[in-house]
């Protein structure tokens, strides 16, 4: 905290009707400049006006958070012209946040009251000045952003890759999961969002980002659980398919229903619906160019779905090695911030199983919806956050959505590993060793001189190889078709063992 003191040597006496009027403070840069952001390690002034002076002020300045940025100690004396004294107050930017000068100012001077007696009258005011400060730019931020930009086309891309619409319809037929998971993600994680941002003391800019994150559909992260997990990964597909373009009217929808309350006053702050609108259908593109891919082209899809892991865990170590030196801001936040963005996406998980349950959904079906609803679409948020808001707001508002995708990815991990752990300890992770005789169903088409052919255990010849196809599976779906050939061969064993047995 600094002191800058003003003195006036001689004070002016008059009627104390004529200091009526309060004195008035402006700035200058005006406070919300958008232009006017302070950089880290770098100095600027606000140039500060206060009129009405009728005698001696003191001027008391301090920063609210000096984490962020602080006052420069300065003392000096300045003249009063026409009851106005003009002067700098000089800052210098710490860290990324956006905090309030403080300004206390104590008015003192003396008239004569109605009497001609002399009266020494004292006021104090106090007036906030909103000071952005944001991290200085470097290669390092402008790579990570097109680098998670590209991260999340081709990851839309490969989706819709993944997507055969014969297959989607199959689960509209009976749309219970889908619309189940459809209303817990834009109805239930939008509310839960708005209330962990309600009850936890974030800043605004983290309670938009938690609307953002909470708001956003199920993203590919959400797939990859279904996948290792062995629930349905064709609903988890197709509900990611489906709230990807429910997107485009629930988003803007959700941001302005509940982001509103966290704006207040910040008109910087304030949600940019069409952009928002604009990017979640330039992001469709990429979904439509994969399943136009699919349809056209099923082998270079089946290429793509199979380098689909290298080529992500190449863009992760890009991100990574480019992001870590441009994000390290996002580690640097409150615990409680941590709270939220963990929280988030467990309790919207188990509320998905939970609701799912109380519909009498299959379990495979319920941890899908759980998934779906739990694991949103992070790196889209992030992507909006930064192409919506100003600067350095943009920046504040994606360390949420990018610090949810990280504690995301961390309880995912323990629950595969969990998973993973049960099944050998259990064996239910065990799969037929004799995979290539144990991939057929009955040849309808077959026959001899004994007439249509008939299952016959000893003879693997009589069966035919399952298709993806008949299964209703896209190619790149390797590990959800062994899950699904597993559980057929099973049914098939089974029903010839009764067949034995009544024989």
């Amino acid at each position: 905290m600094h002191v800058i003191v003003i003195t006036i040597a001689t004070l002016t006496l008059g009627h104390g009707e004529d200091y009526d009027d309060k004195i008035t403070i402006s700035f200058l840069p005006e406070e919300g400049d958008p232009r006017f952001v302070l950089m880290e390690g770098h100095n600027d002034t606000i140039e500060t006006t206060v009129s009405g002076i009728k005698g001696n002020i003191s001027v008391v300045v301090e920063s609210e958070n000096t984490d962020y940025f602080v006052v420069i100690p300065t003392d000096y004396s300045t003249e009063v012209v026409n009851s106005t004294a003009t002067f700098d107050i000089k800052i210098r930017g710490v860290f990324i946040g956006v905090s309030p000068l403080i300004m206390y100012i104590e008015h003192v001077y003396t008239y004569l009251d109605d009497n001609g007696k002399e009266v020494t009258q004292v006021e104090h005011h106090v007036q906030h000045y909103t000071v952005r400060c944001g991290i200085k730019p470097t290669i390092w931020n402008a790579i990570f952003t097109w680098s998670l930009t590209v991260w999340l086309v081709i990851s839309y891309v490969t989706m819709g890759a993944k997507i055969d619409l014969d297959v989607v319809w199959t689960k509209f037929r009976r749309p219970f999961g889908v619309t189940i998971g459809i209303i817990c993600q834009f109805g239930i994680m939008p509310i839960l969002a708005f209330a962990l941002a309600k009850v936890f003391p974030i800043s605004s800019e983290s309670a938009i980002g938690l609307l953002i994150e909470g708001s956003c559909p199920g993203g590919w992260l959400s797939n990859v659980f279904a996948l290792m997990m062995d629930v349905d990964f064709i609903l988890s597909i197709t509900m990611t398919f489906c709230s990807s373009f429910m997107a485009l009217a629930m988003m803007p929808f959700n941001m302005f229903l509940y982001a509103t309350p966290f704006v207040g006053e910040r008109g910087t702050l304030k949600t940019p619906y069409q952009d928002i609108c604009t990017q979640l259908a330039l992001m469709m593109i990429p979904v439509l160019a994969g399943m136009y891919i699919l349809r056209k082209h099923p082998n270079i899809a089946h290429k793509m779905t199979k380098g689909l892991k290298p080529v992500s865990m190449g863009l992760i170590v890009i991100s990574l090695a480019f992001g870590v030196p441009a994000l390290t801001y996002i580690f640097v936040t409150p615990f409680i911030t941590y709270v939220a963005a963990s929280l988030l996406p467990l309790i919207g998980g188990i509320l998905g199983f939970t609701i799912a349950k109380i519909c009498c959904r299959p379990y495979p079906e319920a941890f899908t919806i759980a998934f779906e609803t739990g694991v949103q679409n992070s790196l889209l948020a992030s992507v909006v956050a930064r192409f919506s808001y100003p600067f350095p707001e943009n920046f504040l508002i994606a360390r949420l959505p990018l610090l949810t995708a990280i504690l995301t990815i961390i309880e995912g991990t323990a629950m595969i590993a969990v998973y993973v752990t049960y099944n050998i300890i259990t064996g239910k992770g065990k799969k037929p060793s004799d995979k290539k005789d144990k991939r057929y169903e009955p040849c309808e088409d077959q026959e001899d001189d004994k007439g249509p052919a008939s299952r016959d255990n000893n003879n693997p010849s009589s069966y035919t190889r399952l298709t993806s196809e008949d299964r209703g599976l896209g190619d790149g779906d390797e590990a959800a078709q062994d899950h699904e050939e597993t559980t057929e061969y099973t049914a098939l064993r089974n029903d010839e063992e009764r067949n034995d047995t009544s024989v």
